[in-house]
């Protein structure tokens, strides 16, 4: 097995790009909210929301500052996120189902995800770059250790004594 080593990089700065799209002959419903993805970047920035693109029907944004981080206590989280049909990153937003969503994380795990999905954020998932799927997929390979199954015991439903002879 190869050895990451002490340089082995345990943060991936990422932006989110959002997108606005405007919504006609819908009686009450004028913009519907989209999250279109996650890109890497390799160059520490601050947190901003910056206009991208602008066009009659929609308006993109790109949101900066976000940091991905790997823990060992996330582990079989990862791994089945990378043996999944669509390896997925996970972007939490602030915001109701009306309003803009505000990114304020981006993660790999599914069950840090779901824990903020519990709580009432509105969660996202959306395709993995292949440059973070190589960077996690280092990763598990070199920590994860996968727990073997225990074979349960059965237990008796019935009680020897009261049973036929």
């Amino acid at each position: 097995m190869m050895s990451l080593g002490n340089d082995f990089p345990t943060l991936f700065r990422v932006s989110v790009l959002t997108a606005c799209e405007r919504v006609e002959g819908h009686t009450w419903l004028k913009e519907r909210w989209r999250i279109l993805g996650v890109v890497p970047v390799h160059e520490e920035q601050a947190t901003s929301r910056t206009e991208l693109l602008v066009t009659d029907q929609e308006t993109q944004y790109l949101w900066t500052g976000f940091t991905l981080q790997l823990h060992k206590d996330e582990l079989e989280s990862y791994y089945h996120n990378l043996t999944a049909p669509k390896p997925r990153l996970y972007v939490v937003c602030h915001g109701d189902a009306n309003e803009e969503p505000i990114p304020f994380l981006v993660t790999l795990s599914y069950d840090e995800s779901a824990a903020y999905g519990e709580a009432e954020s509105r969660v996202y998932d959306v395709s993995m770059p292949a440059e973070i799927y190589r960077w996690m997929e280092l990763y598990v390979l070199e920590y994860y250790n996968p727990k073997p199954r225990e074979k349960r015991e059965r237990q008796k439903w019935f009680n020897d004594k009261s049973s036929p002879s």
